[in-house]
């Protein structure tokens, strides 16, 4: 609005000139006119020559007074116009820097929201991809905590099941132990009675002994049941019984042994405790 007001106000003064301009031509012309189209005449009677080229020379004068100040006006109008159009380019100038600066200002400022909203940007997808790593981390961490609640819970149950099959194998071990031995114990026990049987059949009692005696004997037995050795653990109070007691063993190797290699490595070295009355018997 200030700018078109400056504009107005030359433009109002620059018509107000040309009207004056206007009005003095039209008055030099209608002089000239004048001038030219007056019917000549004789010099009034009483006037001399010099007179009249006074008048003529006064009239020139007038003419080159009004062509003198038509030709100042124009100067000054040329003048103003130059100062004018100086003055509007100037206006022009300055209006086109300062569009210019508002533009280079305002590609500026959108440079600036660009690169701020860039940086918003780049934020927001940098804080998004922190979260995200973020909620990975919890979530493999959950995942890591859940496996290994579980393997604990499995390596508990493994455990246990381990502990319940050990235990059941130790019960059926010891119920096998229990009845291996017991199969075992009675192998001992019938070929305990074989041996004892055997020896009996070979034993020669003296006479005149008391039968309720016994003595004990340590036999060492080889393969196939021959008697190695028999040594006298506890004597029977008589010589004579205990001397026929030994006799008897050896004559009745080899004695009857079992097949089984553990029952017989328990038979290797046995005692036997042997009595006249269970021969006669």
């Amino acid at each position: 609005m200030k700018k078109s007001a400056e504009l107005k106000q030359p433009l109002s003064t620059k018509n107000a000139f040309n009207r004056a301009l206007t009005f003095h031509v039209i008055l030099a012309v209608l002089l000239v006119v004048s001038i030219i189209n007056a019917p000549k005449s004789m010099p009034p009677q009483g006037l001399d020559l010099k007179q009249a080229d006074r008048i003529v020379q006064a009239t020139a004068i007038s003419s080159q007074q009004v062509n003198n100040e038509v030709k100042q006006l124009q100067d000054q109008q040329a003048a103003a116009d130059k100062a004018q159009a100086d003055k509007l380019a100037a206006m022009q100038k300055a209006a086109a820097a300062a569009l210019a600066a508002k533009q280079q200002q305002a590609a500026e400022l959108a440079a600036m929201k660009a690169q701020q909203q860039a940086l918003q940007q780049q934020a927001a997808q940098q804080l998004a991809a922190l979260k995200q790593q973020q909620a990975d981390a919890a979530k493999q961490l959950a995942d890591t905590k859940a496996a290994t609640v579980k393997a604990q819970q499995q390596a508990k149950l493994q455990q246990a099941a381990k502990l319940d099959l050990a235990k059941q194998m130790a019960g059926e071990e010891t119920q096998l132990d229990k009845q291996r031995n017991q199969q075992i114990s009675n192998q001992i026990s019938r070929y305990t009675a074989l041996i004892l049987q055997a020896i009996s059949q070979q034993w020669l009692i003296p006479p005149n002994v008391d039968p309720s005696k016994y003595c004990v004997l340590e036999i060492k037995l080889g393969d196939g049941g021959v008697v190695q050795a028999v040594n006298l653990q506890k004597s029977s109070g008589d010589p004579q019984l205990d001397r026929s007691a030994i006799a008897a063993v050896y004559k009745a190797s080899p004695l009857p042994v079992p097949a089984d290699p553990q029952v017989f490595a328990q038979m290797q070295d046995i005692n036997l405790k042997v009595r006249p009355e269970d021969v006669q018997a």
